[in-house]
């Protein structure tokens, strides 16, 4: 359905294109004391600092939801595709024709590319509550996701991010002596976490992004700066002073929920679990569905459906069913978790506001975000 959507907009002036879809991989994402980085290097330097991961999973999904949606014959309706359109312009604030137009044309984008892109996130979120495993197996290699990285970066809104992380690691300041060997080891080991055997591979995975290697070799070099700044940061003390003024930012919440493809089961579980005192997860396998159980940082919650009001509930509180795409969602929260030291997930999160507030001043008098500007 996506040519009927294209088809639908002919007459519009949004139908004018933005620089032919060309990507704009080398313009500049940033400029550290007035040097450009490229958004090209900014996703380099996130596939080797492992902060991809989202944009790796996001851009995976869609691959994979579109390979499966084509073998099935399912597709997006025009009616979607507008329905996703016109929500998406009003989260970047592109409401109006010339704004959005503008921000093609800045981009290198036209209503082609931005209206693909959106098939395959509605093909993604419909298909992954029926075919999970499915699209898990069908997901392409790292290597074949290189291409797609940026589109989904922009379209996503996951760039800007991107640049603000690599930014932290430009502006990390050179590590000391006395870590040399410790970063030696980590320098041999970066190749590995992205499945290249040597620095040689690292620089062929990336190199249709157009990342030279030498910049390559800088970015690992910012990454191991970042690493050895955060080693620096995160003593345990530092951590146990951090965590009794901001732990209450840092509860946990453990949450199980469960898809059903019939309301009335869904609302049979809701009954047993209120009315019966039966526990929520015994209760969905006898209706057919596992539920899964997942702990989630506050940041994560807001994303989920019953996020807000699991937030503020009491234990073993129920919410829904909730129904999108043909399924019934219900959630439960198990248990509020108070921030550990003991928890790796916890370590990391202060470890992370300690090495902000470090390098607050370096970013505000070192880094700009240009807009548009060719490196």
């Amino acid at each position: 359905m996506l040519a009927a959507f294209v088809d639908s907009q002919r007459t519009s002036s949004l139908r004018k294109r933005g620089g032919e879809g060309a990507m704009r991989l080398q313009e500049a994402a940033l400029r550290i004391d007035g040097r450009p980085v490229t958004a090209a290097e900014v996703l380099a330097g996130a596939l080797v600092g492992g902060f991809a991961d989202e944009l790796i999973d996001r851009a995976a999904g869609g691959i994979a939801a579109a390979s499966l949606a084509a073998e099935k014959a399912v597709e997006a309706t025009a009616t979607e595709i507008q329905a996703a359109l016109d929500g998406w312009r009003k989260s970047r604030d592109l409401v109006a024709a010339d704004d959005f137009r503008a921000w093609m044309a800045s981009e290198g984008f036209d209503l082609k590319g931005v209206a693909r892109w959106l098939e395959r996130d509605v093909l993604r979120e419909r298909l992954a509550l029926r075919f999970r495993q499915e699209l898990q197996r069908r997901r392409p290699a790292l290597a074949e996701l290189i291409p797609s990285l940026h589109e989904e970066a922009v379209m996503s809104g996951l760039q800007a991010e991107l640049s603000e992380e690599l930014a932290l690691r430009l502006v990390a300041p050179a590590p000391g002596e006395e870590q040399a060997e410790e970063l030696e080891a980590a320098r041999a080991a970066v190749p590995g976490l992205l499945d290249c055997a040597d620095f040689d591979g690292l620089v062929a995975l990336v190199e249709p992004l157009g990342v030279t290697r030498e910049a390559v070799g800088n970015l690992i070099e910012a990454e191991l700066a970042y690493r050895a700044l955060r080693s620096r940061e995160g003593k345990p003390e530092s951590l146990e002073e951090e965590l009794r003024e901001f732990g209450r930012e840092l509860v946990r919440f453990e949450v199980a929920d469960a898809d059903f493809a019939n309301e009335d089961v869904a609302r049979e579980v809701v009954c047993c679990v209120r009315e019966d005192g039966d526990s929520f997860r015994r209760s969905a396998s006898r209706a057919g569905q596992a539920a899964r159980l997942r702990v989630l940082m506050g940041a994560e919650l807001d994303r989920e459906r019953f996020g807000h009001r699991i937030s503020v509930a009491a234990p073993k509180d129920l919410f829904g069913p909730v129904s999108a795409e043909g399924r019934h969602h219900l959630a439960q929260l198990v248990r509020r978790l108070e921030p550990d030291l003991r928890s790796d997930r916890v370590r990391e999160e202060l470890t992370d506001r300690l090495v902000r507030r470090r390098l607050q001043r370096s970013l505000a008098e070192r880094v700009v975000f240009p807009v548009g500007e060719v490196a």
